[in-house]
């Protein structure tokens, strides 16, 4: 896969999508362009190289790799949200620029390579998220787009590679390297983790079992030699629970902590339940019975007092009864007088009334009729301001008519002014429309014969791309002179190569029969030559004289061993076919060098074919386009000229010139007519609403003078207002006459009158009751309610100071006496239940010991079921004690397994190899020259993944962080990484061929920056792979275009001529061959 171009719009640097657009296509004459191998950036810093890299990344992978790679870089992305932008990826002056120009400008990225094409967009963030990306810290990254894995091992950042030896701790490196591994090897390390957690989870438990063993085992020592005390203990707890004051729970075992608290706080509970009945029922008792029994003579005589109080105060009680009803009597007849004196006012009032009644009615009716006229005034008042806003809106309507016709008729007046005009406008429209509809037709016939030559030109195109040497060409009737020419060279050609490819096989086969005689012999000479050892051994033996092979005589012994040992006819024939087999591999090598000079001769005939034809139908394309550029300009003018011609018919109403004039002519006077007719109107409008303002101004003082009138009558009414009251206290119809009226108030008179009379009968009746009452009763109520008083106050003291003596019997439940008989029988119950309260004193004092003894029982109980729990415990961590040591055996061994695995695959992963060819052609190191990776995996810690340089001559390694410069250490780092891209594949497999590498020679020297150019441009030449390299520094930019020239390279040099703006470099081909 190779990079064809990339596009970027509203990306970060980059604003508008022409000045993103980074095409890595070389022309290669007409139509036809090929895909640079070696493409180098150059950028000031600032400029946008990184932008680019990012937005490759981001349009692949939906990912900025750079930002999620690790916890400090996603920091460092935070703090850009934390500034307050809302922007991460998208162009902070693309909002400017869509308000500026008002149009859309979504921020959109695309990757054209060989395979695919890479589409992606970056959403404007919404409602309430922070921004276009990062801004979930729980969920930072975005969904990845399936497989792209690979797009991280080929973009090389500076970043990256400063990271990995100088920052990567050994774990980091490690975990990185799971990452990018197979997923079987992931998978391995995701069950060594799960089991390695597990192992330390185990660890830690056995060692916190085996301290709690330890501990336990401790206290077992201590505790242990107490006796079982439950059943003592409950013995005396079923006896205090039968005391009903409180119930405690028995003692079982085993008996915990909580038990034994439950325990002391329940003892303490009825501890003081038993104290509180001893002190408040018991003792308390006992003080009160010798209280009363001491006092007894003392309560004789507070019982003989208080009767004697008991019986005055209830005389003084019904003295104030009757002292009472007098004052009532006498209260009832001072309300009687008052009612009276009211009755008597009210009858003075309805008796002056009955004069009022005529006048009264006169002023009633004179202001019924007032109100009636001002109705009527009203009322026309109202008609006649309605019948002047009508004449007012149908003035409006004349003025607004008036004012439209005069628009009109100028309007009339201005078209016929100008109706010369207008007609000899549209006869020079309709001459420019025919003219161009003319030259339209012939442009569309053009058009047409060049797409039917073009068609013809594909057709051809398609059929020379179909030709192949490996069969013959079928020459069609309706091809052009030309290519049938040079169709039938390519079937001579074909014939040819047919012809080569038969005498190769020929002389292949001649090879391999060649090739299995020579063997044959070989095999034979192997036989001979153990032959003669064997034969030799004989006539050494023997001394003879003839051969033990042949039977051949010799003259002696001697002669014989001669002939045996320098016999080489069959070396003869194996040099006689060596030379046969060479010649025939020399035949068939000039064979294949014909069979390609015949296929380069036929791909060259047939590209320039194709070349001409491609040609040919590129003119005919270019004749076409401009055709129908100019075809859209005529349409364009027609449809111009139609519009101008539309407008100019419809003012003079598609109707000819003579036509026009006269219904101009007809408005006109039509015009002027209304107008005078609407003049006319007006005026007599003006005149009735002139008369109408007359009658409402007569109306309104009419109305005036009938308020005042009313008021007048109004004022003069308030005279009567005692009759009004009268009339409205009884609900009287004040319609009726002067007669009845007066009827009605005369009745009201009489009842008032015997009411009257029957209230000063009543009075005299209760006057004699209260005569009486005062003579048997002279006292006042506050003299008796002074007696009732003191009484109380003594009866009240005298209980008091006897209540203290009654608490005993309330107490002992004994009825309380009231007389001196019933005091003798309560004495003698009293000391009958002292006895009894004496004994049961005795008896809780006995059950508070027994609390005192359950208190240190329950301490000795605590202690042997401690002992008793403790064995238990240790019995069961014993056991898992052991169900963790059998856990852990079988995981320990899993983990050693996998460890060996990934350790071995680890050290298999990496091409130490490739990386040390890598890193031994940019100048190393001059001692530590080899690298050595080294993956340990120690029992259940996390992986490490260490680097070593390796000094092959002193045997000695060492960590190159602590012993290589900054640019050593970025040359390691970069052969690392370049092997690691060399060797990509993508996820179905294929290879990978585009590496990016930014600005990599930072702190190289000059050595250092020459050996890498050549590698870059062996990896581009040998290894067939596209190099796409940024750089910030301008002269190692001009050594490479000196170095890896596009007169003899497939390269191309780019420049960002400014902030986010990309240009390619103009070179001169002449100019870099000279300086190469």
């Amino acid at each position: 896969m190779k990079i064809k171009n990339v596009s970027i719009q509203a990306f970060k640097s980059y604003l508008l999508s022409g000045d993103g657009f980074f095409d890595f296509e070389i022309e290669k004459g007409l139509d036809k362009k090929e895909i640079a191998d070696f493409i180098s950036l150059y950028a000031p810093n600032g400029f946008g190289k990184t932008s680019f890299y990012d937005a490759v990344d981001y349009a692949v992978t939906n990912n900025v790799s750079r930002y999620v790679r690790g916890s400090r870089a996603k920091n460092n992305a935070y703090q850009n949200l934390e500034t307050g932008s809302r922007y991460v990826l998208r162009n902070k002056d693309a909002d400017d620029y869509e308000s500026e120009f008002d149009t859309s400008l979504p921020t959109r990225l695309s990757v054209v390579t060989t395979k695919k094409t890479y589409d992606n967009e970056v959403k404007k963030p919404k409602g309430n998220q922070k921004a276009d990306y990062l801004s979930n810290r729980q969920k930072p990254t975005n969904d990845p787009t399936p497989k792209t894995n690979f797009m991280q091992r080929v973009l090389l950042s500076q970043e990256a590679i400063d990271a990995f030896l100088r920052e990567s701790n050994p774990q980091e490196r490690f975990e990185e390297f799971i990452n990018n591994s197979d997923g079987k090897l992931s998978s391995y390390f995701s069950q060594r983790e799960i089991i390695r957690k597990q192992c330390n989870y185990i660890d830690k438990a056995i060692s916190k079992i085996k301290d709690k063993i330890s501990i336990k085992t401790k206290e077992v020592d201590e505790l242990d030699g107490f006796n079982s005390p439950f059943t003592e203990v409950n013995e005396i707890i079923e006896d205090l629970n039968s005391l009903d004051l409180y119930q405690i729970k028995k003692f079982s075992n085993p008996f915990s902590q909580n038990d034994y608290e439950a325990l002391t706080n329940d003892i303490l509970v009825l501890q003081e339940k038993l104290k509180e009945h001893i002190n408040s029922s018991i003792n308390y008792k006992l003080k009160l019975s010798d209280e009363f029994l001491s006092n007894r003579d003392v309560i004789s005589e507070y019982l003989e007092e208080l009767n004697i109080l008991t019986n005055r105060f209830n005389n003084a009680k019904i003295l104030f009864n009757k002292v009472e009803e007098k004052e009532v009597l006498n209260q009832r007849i001072r309300e009687n007088h008052g009612l009276i004196s009211v009755a008597n006012n009210d009858l003075d009032i309805k008796r002056k009334a009955l004069g009022q009644i005529q006048p009264y009615l006169k002023v009633k009716r004179e202001i019924i009729d007032v109100k009636s006229f001002i109705d009527k005034l009203n009322k026309s008042l109202e008609v006649k301001k309605k019948e002047s806003s009508s004449v007012n809106k149908t003035l409006s309507e004349c003025n607004f008519s008036y004012s439209k016709l005069n628009e009109q008729l100028s309007d009339l007046i201005t078209s016929k002014n100008e109706s010369e005009k207008y007609f000899a406008d549209i006869e020079l429209l309709e001459q420019n429309i025919s003219i161009d509809r003319s030259e339209t037709r012939e442009v569309i016939e053009r058009i047409n014969t060049n797409k039917l030559v073009l068609k013809e030109l594909e057709l051809n195109i398609n059929d020379v791309e179909g030709f192949d040497i490996n069969k013959s060409i079928y020459i069609k009737f309706e091809w052009a002179e030309k290519c049938k020419a040079v169709s039938v060279m390519l079937n001579h050609l074909y014939q040819r190569y047919k012809k080569l490819n038969e005498d190769i096989k020929l002389k292949e086969n001649e090879l391999t029969n060649f090739k299995k005689e020579i063997e044959k012999t070989e095999i034979q000479s192997s036989l001979i030559a153990k032959l003669v050892n064997q034969a030799s051994e004989i006539i050494n033996k023997s001394k003879q004289t003839d051969c033990p092979v042949c039977n051949h005589q010799y003259s002696s012994f001697e002669h014989l061993q001669n002939s045996l040992l320098s016999n080489d006819e069959l070396n003869q024939h194996q040099k006689s076919l060596r030379v046969f087999y060479d010649k025939s591999f020399f035949e068939v090598t000039q064979l294949r060098e014909q069979l390609l000079n015949c296929e380069n001769q036929y791909r060259n005939q047939k590209d320039q074919l194709l070349n001409e034809i491609k040609e040919k139908a590129s003119n005919f394309t270019g004749l076409v386009e401009s055709d129908n550029a100019l075809l859209t300009n005529k349409e364009s003018s027609i449809k111009s000229w139609n519009e101008q011609l539309s407008g100019l018919k419809l003012k003079t109403e598609f109707s000819s010139k003579q036509e026009f004039n006269k219904t101009l002519d007809f408005k006109i006077k039509n015009c002027n007519q209304l107008i005078s007719e609407i003049d006319e109107q007006k005026k007599e409008l003006l005149e009735k609403l002139h008369l109408l303002n007359i009658e409402l101004s007569d109306l309104n003082k009419k109305l005036s003078n009938e308020y005042q009138k009313l008021n007048v009558i109004e004022e003069d009414k308030t005279q009567f207002e005692d009759l009004s009251n009268i009339f409205e206290e009884f609900g009287v119809n004040t319609d009726l006459n002067a007669g009845e009226l007066k009827i009605l108030i005369q009745k009201e008179i009489n009842i008032k009158e015997e009411l009257l009379e029957s209230i000063i009968d009543l009075n005299k009746t209760l006057k004699a009751n209260f005569d009486l009452l005062d003579l048997d009763y002279p006292d006042t109520l506050s003299s008796v309610e002074s007696s009732i008083k003191l009484y109380r106050e003594k009866l009240e003291s005298k209980r008091h100071d006897f209540s203290k003596y009654l608490v005993v019997f309330k107490t002992f439940s004994i009825d309380p006496p009231k007389d001196l008989h019933s005091l003798e029988k309560a004495t003698h119950d009293l000391m009958h239940k002292k006895e009894a309260l004496k004994n049961e004193g005795s008896l809780y004092n006995s059950h508070l010991s027994n609390c005192r003894i359950l208190f240190s029982m329950a301490e000795q109980a605590l202690k042997f079921s401690k002992v008793e729990s403790l064995k238990a415990d240790l019995y069961n961590l014993e056991k898992d004690l052991g169900k963790h040591k059998n856990l852990s055996a079988p995981l320990e061994k899993d983990l050693e397994s996998i460890n060996k695995y990934i350790q071995k695959k680890a050290n298999e992963f990496f091409n130490t190899k490739l990386i040390n060819q890598l890193y031994q052609s940019i100048e190393p190191h001059p001692d530590f020259r080899e690298i050595h990776f080294e993956c340990k995996l120690i029992d259940k810690s996390r992986g490490e993944l260490n680097i070593f340089a390796f000094d092959p001559e002193k045997n000695k390694k060492s960590a190159p962080n602590l012993t290589f410069s900054s640019a050593q250490i970025n040359v390691l780092s970069l052969s690392i990484f370049l092997a690691r891209a060399l060797t990509t594949k993508d996820d179905n497999g294929e290879n990978v061929d585009c590496i990016f590498i930014d600005d990599p020679i930072q702190s190289m020297d000059s050595i250092n920056v020459l050996s890498l150019i050549d590698l870059l441009r062996n990896l581009v030449v040998n290894f067939g792979k596209q190099i796409i390299i940024s750089t910030h520094d301008e002269n190692f930019y001009e050594l490479l275009k000196r170095k890896i020239p596009t007169g003899l390279f497939k390269s191309k040099y780019l420049r960002l001529e400014s902030f986010g703006k990309v240009i390619e470099e103009p070179l001169l081909r002449s100019y870099q061959k000279s300086t190469i």
